[in-house]
């Protein structure tokens, strides 16, 4: 028997792809779960995250028809099955309409400017963050090496992204003292790599919540966007 799930919340993670890159998105969902099925003591479970959507869009897609799809996304019925959702897309260069084009179409996004610095900081104006590459790459590594991490199989680019985590790797300069990440083969991909990052540094910051009202709602896994 399978252990029970609690999805508490959804994170719609995005990477804006330039003229030669892909446009991709990703749906974590962070639940609650326990080793044992007969207990649900809330001191018992643990918080862990199931990406339950990936889809990298066709090269060329127009940009707004990838921040309607987001905010289709968001408004799914579906979405509405968790306590709360939150986009999360990458704001860096031509990010930067896009994710004013999905906040212009109702839906709160929280941006993120990919950079190569060491800190994270608040941008100064509107709600977003300044976040080192290496940053959001730790929180997913980390996240799949302490088992807190799934993916289902059955979604939509579920291969490509393992594959693409398979690549990415980091590389350090001594000299400079700094630390990068990428792909170690210059014709892979990274954007699903970074669509999942990116949901899964701003769910990490979150404060972890975890009540009767939630407790109440024990169901098991599945994939609500499996017949979109």
């Amino acid at each position: 028997m399978a252990a029970p799930h609690v999805t508490e919340a959804f994170f719609i993670g995005g990477d804006i792809g330039r003229v030669r890159d892909h446009s991709t998105k990703a749906v974590v969902a962070q639940q609650w779960v326990t080793p044992d099925p007969r207990h649900l003591d809330p001191t018992e479970f643990i918080r862990t995250f199931m990406v339950v959507d990936l889809k990298r869009y066709p090269l060329m897609t127009p940009y707004g028809e990838v921040a309607q799809d987001i905010a289709d996304t968001y408004n799914h019925p579906d979405m509405l099955l968790a306590k709360a959702r939150y986009v999360i897309l990458d704001h860096t260069g031509v990010g930067a309409p896009v994710v004013e084009t999905v906040r212009n179409l109702q839906v709160p996004v929280i941006g993120i400017n990919i950079t190569d610095g060491n800190m994270v900081t608040q941008m100064s104006e509107g709600a977003g963050f300044n976040v080192p590459k290496p940053a959001l790459v730790t929180t997913l590594v980390g996240l799949q090496q302490s088992g807190r991490l799934k993916i289902l199989d059955d979604i939509e680019a579920a291969m490509e992204f393992k594959e693409e985590l398979s690549h990415f790797s980091y590389h350090t300069d001594r000299a400079r003292g700094t630390t990068s990440y990428g792909t170690d083969e210059p014709s892979a991909h990274d954007d699903l790599v970074i669509a999942v990052a990116l949901a899964l540094w701003y769910a990490e910051r979150l404060p972890r919540e975890y009540g009767e009202e939630t407790r109440s709602r024990v169901v098991e896994t599945y994939n609500p966007f499996r017949d979109m």
